[in-house]
């Protein structure tokens, strides 16, 4: 069984090491303080109330959950993979997401759509694992999607539930050559987008389907949410970072 959760794990930004000087050797000297004109400083204070623009989003060598209409105190009292979420900006949230794959990154709602981002959600080539956590986050909101992403392993994957109800999950890796999952009927996304995937591992070098890659996992969140590159720019609205909690 392919590991996604492992390749993402390896995405993680090293922690800084701290450089020890070799035994024996003699510390440099510490420099003399320096005296310092005093100087009055005045404190600007922000009266408009505007709030901070997104610099930065997510996408490519990614996973996350697109719920609409829906809030953030919802998600976290239904879904029981999450614990200990606390108040962030969208900035540090969405770093310590991307960093540590025992984080999840939860936003407020953009045009109806709240996300729920962390390269440690879920190992989407794990079916009926996956399934349970959609039907799981499925009654948080009045629709879900699911995208992911890994260019390393060429593994795409997205899904869709209506109402609590799945209503698509394709889930396909290059490096295996294999579709995990092929569930549901074609989206009107896939068809807008020219999308004929294969169905089984027979059909993948066959020249009248499509292949599937992680821009294609872009278009599809557009059409079928909100593509999380067009956040750029957008007002920040209220963000947690939480645990995410999987099972033993």
């Amino acid at each position: 069984m392919l590991h996604i959760l492992e390749l993402f794990k390896k995405n993680c930004i090293d922690k800084e090491k701290i450089s020890i000087p070799p035994e024996g050797s003699e510390a440099p000297p510490a420099e003399e303080p320096t005296a310092q004109p005093m100087v009055q400083t005045t404190v600007i204070q922000n009266t408009s109330n505007q709030k901070a623009l997104i610099q930065e989003t997510f996408g490519y060598k990614c996973m996350w959950f697109a719920l609409k209409n829906t809030d953030i105190d919802t998600i976290l009292s239904n879904c029981s993979r999450l614990s200990n979420a606390k108040p962030t900006t969208w900035e540090t949230g969405l770093q310590t997401a991307k960093d540590s794959p025992g984080k999840a990154f939860l936003s407020g709602a953009y045009e109806s759509w709240t996300f729920l981002v962390g390269f440690g959600l879920c190992e989407p080539t794990e079916t009926e694992n996956f399934m349970t956590l959609m039907s799981e986050i499925g009654k948080c909101a009045d629709e879900v999607c699911f995208f992911a992403t890994h260019r390393v392993v060429e593994l795409q994957c997205f899904a869709q539930s209506i109402h609590g109800k799945l209503n698509r999950y394709y889930c396909y890796c290059g490096e295996s050559g294999h579709i995990y999952a092929n569930i549901g009927d074609v989206t009107g996304a896939e068809k807008e987008l020219s999308l004929n995937l294969p169905t089984n591992d027979d059909e993948l070098f066959e020249e009248e389907f499509s292949d599937i890659d992680e821009t294609d996992i872009l278009l599809l969140a557009e059409k079928m949410s909100m593509n999380p590159e067009l956040l750029i720019g957008m007002e920040e609205q209220r963000c947690v970072i939480a645990d995410i909690l999987h099972d033993q």
